[in-house]
């Protein structure tokens, strides 16, 4: 499992969010699947879950959606937004 870190601020518009680290004052911007991800990113949805959720949201083939998450986590996780609770 995965949870947003306690110094990020989010913002959305239309389809898209801002992140924003306010230990470091970078943005990171997040399209119409990263903004519907961002929420669940609490810490209390499985990456299974997750990727079920944007399978039933989305129209993306399964094998696609688990690696496309993956590297949006690993993404995050880089930048500082994220963190796997080990779970």
């Amino acid at each position: 499992m995965y949870r947003q870190v306690e110094h990020v601020e989010w913002q959305q518009f239309d389809d898209e969010s801002i992140l924003l680290n306010v230990e470091t004052g970078i943005y990171f911007r997040l399209n119409e699947v990263g903004s519907f991800i961002w929420p669940l990113l609490d810490g209390r949805h499985s990456e299974s879950e997750i990727i079920a959720a944007v399978l039933d949201a989305f129209q993306i083939d399964e094998k696609s959606a688990r690696r496309d998450f993956r590297e949006f986590v690993q993404r995050l996780e880089k930048e500082g937004l994220l963190r796997q609770t080990g779970s």
